[in-house]
């Protein structure tokens, strides 16, 4: 087990660095919670914007095509191998030369006919969506090159997101590739990349993968567009395993990085190595990169670990940087507490490579816990820096909270920062777990945020994208419908003018239109489609039962009422129809 590996490390040596006394809790009272809060005015670092695409098979995209009877969610599913083909030139052959491929749970990979083997994800590994790669040096020539690609779609991840993009990407019906001269983990400029005019198909003949063999009866490949270009990529944790794509950062332009490192770092499995200048990457020795940096030399066959501790939850990313003349292996692990990150870290444990004098970066997701286990690769690890990329969005207090109780103080701060960490590609439940959009917790977060950080231009973007996913009723559920349109009204009360609402007057009455659809001739909720009944986890209201159509109830008349409000203010002349729907559902409410 994965897990057991964690479990099995020695005993925590005594704490090497840290930067603050105290326990659990090592911020003072009188330290901004949010570590971005003097940050917010530093610019986006520069960043190159990806050209590789996400490809699959010309009409096969179960999920693009509309072919929702074939959408497998199940790993088994849909595992017919898909054959993919393209040509490319090089001047002359690289020394070294990686290529990288992302989607697939396999990929028997040939060059110019040979057989350059196979590369396979985990199906074990919770990030299922992984980078893989493979040193394909020896199989080039220069001149014109042939690569065919034999592979099997991805085992697919858990999501409830409506975008067909996103579901796309979770379903595992899409491929990567890039081609870079350079050993694997090193950022260079690809040789070849995945793109529109390469072709596939699921059926083909003997001799597909030789070098000669004409494939220009093969359609060219659908795209879904380069790897960064869309936020629909970036949520849901679809994009999760790709911390090992050398150059990918995936987060949308509106979003900022700040730089934190450790509080404090503790050494796991004292007994397996030595250890120079820990408290050289922790936040009260200067600057990062100074002289002196951290060494540690492997004395047996254990692997030791650092634990860091970032003193607070943030959401973003580890990553460090090699000072070593040789490449090591990282495996690294997440957790909001102690306890989550060795006994069963949300993200798994995931192995990142690390070039000589190269960077390595860990998944995007929530944590105030990494532990950085040393394993593979050199017996002598270098380090200039470690540190979390915490990525925000930038916004700035407009509200605040000063009482005479302390602890009532940091509540208040606590909740904020909470909400401003859900501030990613739209407004998420947790940038966590789901790290997508649900208008339950929209709801609830929207309003703090309008409030305290006076920003509409998210909020009004997370609606939209609720309101253009897929799904019929919001979130594909019946009970978020009303919710969507009662948070529209009170957004539309904040707004200074009409023009947003307007923009989305069309998915308005879509979904009015959806919701009288669920009220019968004696104005009672009765859900008629597949949608889902959801109030709360609360007991008898997590599912369909009498106590949450009820409920339900109650929200369809209250959305009505507001739907109704917010067609007269559009002068439609559907505003009666719903000021009727409304009295009557009420009624039934009482």
């Amino acid at each position: 087990m994965l897990v057991s590996a964690v479990l099995l490390l020695p005993a925590a040596a005594p704490l090497m660095a840290q930067a603050n006394n105290g326990g659990s809790e090592r911020l003072s009272a009188g330290q901004p919670l949010d570590p971005a809060g003097e940050s917010l005015s530093v610019a986006a670092e520069a960043h190159r914007a990806l050209a590789e695409e996400y490809i699959w098979t010309a009409g096969d995209s179960a999920v693009l095509h509309g072919k929702t009877s074939e959408v497998a969610h199940h790993p088994d599913a849909k595992t017919e191998p898909h054959y993919f083909r393209t040509r490319f030139t090089l001047t002359s052959v690289p020394k070294e030369a990686t290529l990288y491929l992302a989607g697939p749970r396999q990929a028997h990979i040939f060059i110019n006919g040979e057989d350059a083997g196979t590369v396979a994800s985990h199906p074990e590994y919770p990030i299922v969506f992984e980078s893989l790669w493979s040193d394909v040096s020896r199989f080039l020539r220069p001149g014109e090159n042939t690569l065919a690609l034999e592979v099997v779609r991805g085992y697919g991840l858990s999501h409830h997101s409506g975008s067909q993009l996103t579901a796309q990407l979770n379903l595992g019906e899409v491929l990567a590739v890039k081609l870079v001269a350079a050993a694997p983990g090193v950022d260079e400029k690809p040789l070849l990349w995945s793109s529109p005019e390469w072709r596939s198909t699921v059926q083909t003949a003997p001799g597909w993968q030789r070098r000669e063999f004409d494939d220009q009866s093969w359609p060219h490949v659908d795209s879904s567009g380069p790897i960064e270009s869309k936020a629909d990529f970036f949520r849901w944790n679809a994009d999760a395993g790709l911390y090992n794509w050398p150059g990918y950062l995936g987060i949308s332009p509106a979003l900022r990085l700040f730089p934190l490192r450790p509080e404090s770092i503790t050494l796991q499995g004292v007994s397996q190595a030595s250890v120079e200048n820990a408290e050289s990457l922790t936040a009260s020795h200067g600057k990062a990169g100074e002289a002196g940096a951290f060494r540690l030399v492997r004395n047996g066959d254990r692997a030791p670990a650092l634990l860091l501790d970032f003193g607070r939850e943030i959401n973003g990313a580890v990553s460090w940087e090699s000072g070593s003349e040789l490449p090591f292996t990282v495996t690294l692990s997440y957790g909001e507490s102690q306890e989550e990150l060795l006994n069963g870290p949300f993200l798994g444990r995931q192995k990142v490579l690390t070039p000589a004098h190269g960077s390595g970066r860990g998944p995007k997701s929530a944590f105030r816990y990494a532990l950085l286990e040393f394993g593979d690769g050199a017996a002598e690890i270098r380090l200039k820096q470690v540190r979390a990329d915490g990525i925000f969005y930038p916004v700035q207090s407009q509200e605040s909270f000063t009482g005479g109780d302390r602890q009532l103080n940091r509540i208040w701060e606590s909740s904020v920062y909470t909400a401003h960490l859900c501030m990613q590609e739209g407004i998420w439940d947790a940038p966590k777990r789901d790290r997508g959009i649900w208008m339950g917790d929209l709801d609830v977060t929207g309003q703090v945020i309008a409030r305290v950080f006076g920003s509409m231009a998210l909020l009004d973007e997370s609606y939209e994208q609720l309101a253009a996913d897929g799904h019929e009723h919001i979130n594909g559920l019946a009970t978020y419908t009303p919710f969507w349109i009662i948070g529209e009204a009170r957004l539309q009360r904040q707004r200074e003018s009409d023009d947003e609402l307007r923009k989305l007057h069309p998915q308005l009455l879509r979904l009015l239109q959806l919701m009288a659809k669920e009220i019968n001739a004696d104005g009672r909720f009765e859900p008629s489609g597949k949608a889902g009944i959801f109030i709360d986890w609360a007991p008898e209201l997590d599912r369909d039962t009498p106590e949450a159509r009820a409920a339900a109830q109650m929200e369809y008349a209250w959305g009505f009422r507001e739907g109704a409000q917010l067609l007269e203010e559009l002068k439609d002349p559907a505003a009666e129809e719903m000021r009727q729907l409304a009295d009557k559902t009420t009624l039934r409410a009482r």
